[in-house]
């Protein structure tokens, strides 16, 4: 059987590597938008919006062809790190530079009381509901009394606390919404195509970030140090379309899978059934019957057993039907044989 799971994980690879689609020279490049998301981010955290990011880097390359890394006033050489070549037109980029990554909080009761308006409410456990596979729509809703810490829709969720940190989930909410302090949120820019973003977050291993053993921690440090590429705009909608084809695919396949497996389960239980019943084999008439077997097994029986051995048997009638003796009981009893 094809692991269609581990399959899916490769294209996700190619596609955040730019091997899964062919690059159009005529994509305006990702630096351009990369200038773009930036000023985006200025803006925003002058308005009060967001919180302005202390590392907020800048990767370049230098006229030595050997890639750096700007952090304020400082400059690294990140040569060493890159261990990926990208496509003409794509850039480097940590997960900062792209969005925003925080965790999530649970609100005091008090702040949930029965005033000013209503505001979905998502806990880590509810990634487990049935039909939130990828987008979290069943939740408990609160009304809300004071500010809460709100993120916005289409920002990926996924567990930050605990146990779940190790089943790698990640969830897409629908809508503005709080959830709980054991969930993490990244909100991307608006600027992206959302669907590649997801994509490039799902190949994200938690279980390769975390700390902690008793109580697993995801460590968003780390995970911000991460090392992806940026295609150009276009390109990542030609990547999610791909993706979304090769996905339809290989679901197909999935669904082809269980089918044949179906089959292959009605298949064993029909070969057993002609097995007990003589039709899987042909009979060779030089063996010994069964019922010289059967004697010597009830011989065998009576031996172990002594006075407590009863004797039982089945067969045939003079008028063509089955009957069967058992010691002491003063007739026979016909038996239905299938």
């Amino acid at each position: 059987m094809i692991d269609t799971k581990a399959l899916k994980q490769k294209i996700l690879q190619l596609a955040i590597q730019g091997k899964l689609v062919p690059q159009n020279p005529d994509d305006e490049p990702a630096s351009v938008l990369l200038e773009r998301i930036r000023a985006e981010k200025q803006r925003l955290i002058k308005e009060g919006k967001i919180k302005k990011d202390k590392s907020d880097p800048v990767i370049f390359k230098g006229d030595d062809n050997r890639h750096y890394e700007k952090i304020g006033s400082e400059v690294k050489d990140i040569t060493d790190e890159i261990g990926f070549d990208l496509p003409a037109g794509w850039e480097y980029i940590r997960l900062s530079d792209i969005g925003e990554l925080s965790g999530g909080f649970t609100p005091e009761k008090t702040e949930l009381t029965d005033s000013n308006g209503i505001i979905p409410y998502f806990k880590v456990a509810d990634m487990n509901t049935k039909g939130n596979e990828k987008y979290l729509i069943h939740t408990q809703s609160y009304l809300r009394h004071k500010p809460l810490k709100i993120f916005h829709k289409n920002s990926i969720v996924f567990p930050k606390n605990g146990g779940a940190v190790l089943t790698n989930k990640k969830r897409i909410l629908i809508t503005d919404s709080v959830v709980d302090l054991n969930t993490g949120v990244f909100t991307p820019s608006g600027l992206l195509n959302f669907d590649w973003t997801f994509i490039l977050f799902s190949t994200i291993d938690f279980c390769q970030h975390y700390k902690g053993t008793a109580l697993p921690t995801v460590n968003n440090k780390f995970i911000h140090s991460i090392l992806f590429g940026l295609p150009p705009l276009a390109e990542q909608e030609r990547i999610v379309k791909r993706v979304e084809e090769l996905f339809a695919y290989i679901d197909t396949i999935d669904d082809n899978q269980a089918e044949l497996e179906k089959l292959y389960d009605d298949l064993k239980k029909r070969v057993l059934d002609l097995a007990i019943q003589g039709k899987l084999v042909p009979q060779e008439p030089t063996d010994e019957p069964a019922s010289d077997l059967l004697e010597k097994i009830r011989a065998e029986k009576k031996a172990k057993l002594g006075k407590k051995y009863v004797e039982g048997f089945i067969y045939k009638g003079d008028d063509n039907c089955y009957y069967e003796h058992i010691d002491g009981v003063a007739e026979d009893k016909s038996v239905e044989v299938p």
